[in-house]
């Protein structure tokens, strides 16, 4: 009976002092995750009171120490900046003191690979004071921009939009008209994520250009369509210093007419409506002809310009 009781007493006594088995779980990142650089929170939950060791892996290989010896207070700040895209990534937490209590991602994750690509304005727009013109990009990631306006390299202003890949921005008054415009479009987060327009665009006062219009000019003028982007008309603007014949063609990226006008006309400033709803959205080109421009005569001229169908 004695030795019954002590059986029981010495498991009573085991179970009381007995520690609890010692656990990492990692929580964060633990699957599916894209980063873009910057920082991220590494998280996760033990019971340890010794230092963790924080370890990237590769395709199941380690790749690098991203901590050699960090508190396991379950919490730890990781720095790097946006690359190419690379996958197949997953984090490894695990004690300094016993490599044998650990835990992984229990999936892959990416990083890099994030970009933004500005649409528009990207170069020879001209954008009127007062009127709304829509601001357009692509972006693989989810972070909201900030969107920057610069003229002739001088920052004007900035505002900030969400991540939606469009933004109609009214153009105050007090904007300068001036052709040296860029936008510089970048992410809210990652800092070193940005595009900028390809080359200047042009903002402009409409009462300006309209005045502009009267008399005959002094050459053969082609200005660029407004509005530009477009949806699904546009007007293009051109001046003939003397009568003449004239060929406006419109034609897609691949060289496919979709408009071919010819008339004669008489000198002075002329527009012409075009409408591009049975078209699909992207590039077009349009080019004006008049007279021979093989041969060389000051009445005969030849320019192309570049106008884009958003819908």
């Amino acid at each position: 009976m004695s030795r019954y009781l002590t059986a029981i007493t010495f498991l009573l006594l085991f179970q009381i002092t007995a520690l609890p088995q010692q656990y990492i779980t990692v929580t964060f990142p633990n699957g599916g995750e894209v980063f873009c650089g910057g920082t991220v929170n590494i998280t996760w939950e033990d019971n340890i009171t010794e230092n963790v060791e924080i370890q990237l892996f590769k395709s199941g290989v380690f790749h690098s120490a991203i901590a050699t010896s960090t508190p396991s207070d379950g919490e730890y700040t990781w720095n790097f900046s946006n690359g190419p895209e690379q996958s197949d990534f997953l984090i490894k937490i695990l004690s300094v003191v016993n490599s044998n209590i650990f835990d992984l991602s229990d999936s892959t994750f990416t990083i890099g690979g994030c970009s933004i690509n500005l649409i528009s304005p990207n170069g020879f727009e001209v954008w009127y004071v007062e009127t709304t013109q829509r601001i357009l990009w692509n972006q693989n990631f989810v972070s909201d921009v900030e969107i920057q306006l610069f003229m002739a390299n001088v920052f004007q202003a900035s505002f900030t939009a969400p991540g939606t890949g469009e933004f109609d921005w009214f153009i105050p008054e007090s904007i300068p008209a001036r052709a040296e415009y860029r936008v510089k479009l970048k992410s809210i987060l990652y800092e070193d994520i940005y595009d900028i327009s390809d080359t200047v665009f042009t903002i402009t006062n409409l009462t300006a250009v309209d005045e502009s219009f009267n008399g005959i000019p002094e050459s053969f003028q082609l200005m660029q369509n407004y509005p530009n982007p477009f949806n699904p008309g546009t007007t293009i603007y051109y001046g003939l210093p003397e009568a003449g014949n004239i060929k406006l063609v419109i034609y897609d990226v691949l060289g496919n007419e979709v408009i071919n006008y010819k008339e004669s006309q008489t000198a002075g400033y002329h527009k012409y409506e075009f409408d591009g709803s049975d078209l699909n959205s992207g590039v077009y080109f349009y080019r004006l002809q008049v007279g021979d421009p093989s041969v060389n005569s000051k009445r005969s001229f030849v320019e192309t310009k570049k106008m884009i169908l958003i819908k």
